[in-house]
């Protein structure tokens, strides 16, 4: 952003750029493991460091976020830091709220599960 004047980019534009810099490429190389892993592990990351910004889930569902993260989280059933950081996202309790996300709750509850199953420690 050029000088003068410019306004500040506000939290949700920030989410938003964010959100889209790790998703673009996990949803434009589906079939790549390391991209798909770094891609959950970076989702968990933004809601570790901005813990209190609603946006970010928000910003996470409505981009396809969701669907990323369960579609990696099926690709790579014995990965367990993509296990752990998926049911670190789909564990944020904000996902539950209807105001923010509307979720395919089946699928949700079949990968942590599926992940618990797996990793029970």
């Amino acid at each position: 952003v050029g000088g003068g004047g410019a306004g500040k980019m506000s939290t949700r534009e920030a989410s938003r750029m964010m959100v889209d810099a790790v998703l673009t490429p996990m949803q434009d190389f589906r079939a790549h493991l390391g991209l798909q892993r770094w891609g959950c592990l970076a989702l968990v990351a933004l809601l570790e460091v901005r813990p209190d910004d609603e946006s970010m889930v928000a910003t996470i569902v409505a981009s396809g976020g969701i669907s990323a993260l369960l579609g990696a989280m099926s690709l790579m059933k014995d990965d367990e830091d993509v296990q752990a950081a998926g049911c670190g996202v789909l564990g944020n309790s904000q996902i539950f709220d209807p105001s923010i996300v509307r979720l395919n709750g089946t699928a949700s509850i079949v990968a942590v599960l599926s992940a618990m199953d797996a990793f029970p420690r």
